[in-house]
């Protein structure tokens, strides 16, 4: 055993040490044939299989099309038969042959015989016009009493017996339709149409007929050649009784016969007629002829796949020689700059496998490049280092240039917080004054009015309540004028007093329904009360107005001034933070600066909200004091792919192209000194960066839009 281990461990390495003296190439190419053959074969094979099955469902369902257009045909054909006696019966010069004619008065048993024409009769168009009509293989001709007269032989035939002896039942289901019957055991299609003369009377009856034959499905379905077999078959015991090809299937022969030498689709049965009366549409194709078009496909097809795959492998090899060169070129070029820039001596080139020899110098080199990288690591340690103190430092300037910004806008904060303040304290004043006398004057109020007048009562503080307050002098001095025109007529004294108190009430017309609470004594009584009442309500909601007002500024101060020093990015909503800066900002452009917002429905991003929010109150400041707090100021926010888009324009005096090639420059600064740092954009730039968006400015004279653009997607945290 240990023999022949070391026996075999010999033969390898003899065997590799042959083998890497062969070329790369010549190897690769070798491989590349043998693998090619092997694939070739096995995809050929499991191709053709999908190749044959592919082939005849589509064959199948082409099959199918074509029998389901032939059936549409044959529809088509077999139901114009009555279109045809009806065209035939409205000819002049058949209405004109019957009225002319002598049948004889005599009954039908004396009468004369039924004339058989072999040769187109008198009462039938010529033969030029016949073609262009439906095949007619029998045509007959009945009196007014519906006995016949002549008929028509088209075939070499004698005149079958059962068509000289129609039923009239049958002439009369034939009537204005294609009608299918059976007559000894043959199948007919009949059709049947009355002669009338000029005044609408009858005069006789014209019937044709054709056999359910080889010849009226060819007339049908069209010519033969190039198309698939079509036959008409027995609806009962399914034998063929028609055929387009009929010298490829005999007639009698049962469907069920030729399933193994033909493909079968397209069945259906026909029922024109009598309902015993039954015919199967089929359409099928030689087993033989499938068998041979995939035959001839597959053999195009394997000829095609080995020519392909000689085309790949000369591809192959050209590749490869290709690639050798390249590889020969990138051994020359490792060896020198191991020589020359790292001070190695290469290893000789071996002879035979480039691929081995260049896999030998890039062992050398990686040996090399592993102990630099330990030297690197520790440069690495050291600029990680310096880095964290950057971005502490980069930390602490922003929230340096959060605290100036908070102290320049902490006198309009407070000032803004103060209004709502005063608003409570008047409000409240006017609340306690209204609720004394409300306490005093009430229960004599409610004992002095009725049921009725209580009631008028309520009704006049809800008016007053829920209706909308005129702000304007001018409309307030106009409803004064025509309440107290109103009052008086009414005969009200003191109308003006009554005027005023329902003008600061916020009730300016339609006042009838009150009119009963001014007139009589208290009257005045009675709407001092209501106005009271009414104030209670009305300083209460300016109360909540001005809390509200206040919580706003509060919250939008609380949220600029929080610090998370967490530097995990979360959901955030920029529409809410842009709307916090502000309102910050609210005391300085309330008077003079128009503010549009034009915001329209963003996701919500993953991001630094408070560094953000530094980013929104750097640019809305720098844009109201570009336009020294009077102009307007245009905010908009969108999504455009997969970033969000906020766009701040001031109407200021805009930016020279000097001054916009530096703005983001750090310590560069257009303001007094005092006013600014020359770090806000800086600020604004770096915190842009690091959500992996852009910032960007276009400047006009009168137009100045800052734009920053934001990944929706999470970004990088560094």
């Amino acid at each position: 055993m240990y023999v022949l281990k070391k026996y075999a461990k010999t033969s390898v390495r003899i065997l590799g040490g042959y083998l890497n003296n062969i070329s790369f190439t010549l190897k690769m190419a070798a491989i590349t044939i043998i693998v090619g053959i092997a694939i070739s074969s096995v995809l050929n094979h499991f191709h053709g299989k999908i190749l044959k099955e592919t082939f005849n469902e589509q064959l199948y369902e082409r099959l199918k099309n074509q029998a389901s257009e032939d059936r549409q045909k044959f529809d088509d054909y077999f139901l114009s038969y009555h279109r045809t006696v009806e065209l035939l019966v409205s000819r002049y010069a058949l209405i004109l042959y019957v009225e002319r004619v002598s049948w004889g008065k005599a009954s039908w048993d004396g009468g004369k015989p039924v004339i058989i024409y072999s040769e187109i009769p008198p009462w039938l168009p010529n033969v030029v016009v016949l073609k262009r009509l439906e095949s007619i293989e029998y045509a007959l001709l009945y009196d007014e009493k519906e006995r016949l007269r002549e008929a028509y032989n088209g075939t070499p035939d004698p005149m079958p017996v059962s068509l000289t002896s129609l039923s009239n039942l049958i002439i009369r289901l034939s009537l204005g339709q294609s009608f299918l019957t059976k007559l000894d055991n043959v199948k007919y299609v009949i059709s049947s149409e009355r002669v009338s003369d000029g005044n609408g009377k009858k005069i006789a009856t014209l019937v044709i007929v054709h056999r359910i034959s080889d010849d009226l499905l060819i007339d049908a379905v069209g010519s033969i050649e190039g198309r698939s077999t079509v036959v008409l078959a027995d609806g009962q015991d399914h034998a063929i009784l028609a055929t387009n090809k009929p010298d490829l299937i005999l007639h009698g022969v049962k469907l069920e016969d030729l399933k193994d030498k033909f493909m079968f689709t397209g069945e259906s049965f026909l029922n024109y007629g009598e309902s015993e009366v039954k015919l199967m549409f089929a359409s099928l194709i030689p087993l033989d002829e499938v068998n041979n078009l995939s035959t001839k496909i597959l053999s195009g097809s394997l000829r095609f796949n080995i020519l392909t795959a000689l085309a790949l492998i000369l591809s192959f090899v050209t590749i490869m020689l290709y690639v050798m060169r390249r590889i020969g070129k990138l051994d020359v070029y490792i060896a020198d700059v191991s020589r020359q820039h790292l001070g190695l001596e290469p290893p000789e080139s071996v002879n035979g496998d480039q691929l081995l020899a260049l896999e030998k110098r890039f062992y050398r080199l990686f040996d090399e490049i592993v102990l630099s990288r330990k030297s690197l690591e520790e440069k690495a340690s050291d600029l990680e280092k310096a880095n964290r103190e950057l971005k502490e430092s980069t930390a602490y300037m922003i929230q340096v240039e959060k605290l100036s910004a908070l102290g320049k806008l902490t006198a309009g904060v407070a000032h803004e917080v103060n209004t709502p303040l005063g608003v409570i304290r008047a409000s409240n004043a006017n609340i306690h004054d209204a609720i004394n006398y409300t306490l005093n004057h009430l229960p004599k109020l409610i004992q002095f009015l009725s049921s009725e007048m209580l009631l008028k009562f309520f009704d006049l503080i809800e008016r007053s309540t829920t209706s909308k307050k005129v702000v304007s002098t001018k409309e307030e001095r106009k409803f004064r004028k025509v309440l107290i025109e109103q009052l008086g007529a009414e005969g009200i004294d003191e109308a003006e007093v009554f005027a005023d108190t329902l003008v600061d009430m916020g009730i300016y017309e339609n006042i009838g329904p009150f009119l009963p609470l001014f007139k009589g004594d208290g009257s005045l009584f009675i709407l001092k009360t209501a106005y009271n009442i009414s104030e209670l309500y009305i300083n209460s909601k300016n109360i909540a107005t001005a809390v509200n007002r206040a919580a706003k500024i509060v919250f939008a101060l609380k949220t600029y001034a929080h610090h998370d020093s967490s530097d995990k990015t979360v959901l955030s909503d920029i529409i809410e933070n842009i709307e916090i800066a502000l309102t910050l900002y609210y005391n300085k452009f309330k008077h003079s600066v128009e503010v549009i917002r034009d915001y329209q429905k963003i996701p919500q991003v993953q991001c630094y909200p408070d560094e953000l929010n530094q980013v929104w109150v750097n640019l809305i400041h720098n844009a109201l004091q570009a336009m020294a707090y009077k102009g307007v100021l245009k905010v908009e926010v969108y999504r455009d792919s997969g970033n969000v888009i906020v766009k701040i324009t001031d109407s200021g005096c805009g930016i020279t192209g000097e001054i916009k090639e530096r703005i983001f420059e750090p310590f560069f600064t257009t303001k007094p000194i005092g006013e600014g740092t020359g770090l806000g954009l800086d600020i604004c730039n770096k915190i842009i960066k690091k959500h992996n968006g852009v910032i960007n400015v276009e400047s006009e004279p009168g137009r100045t839009t800052f734009s920053v653009y934001l990944p929706i997607s999470k970004p990088e945290e560094t």
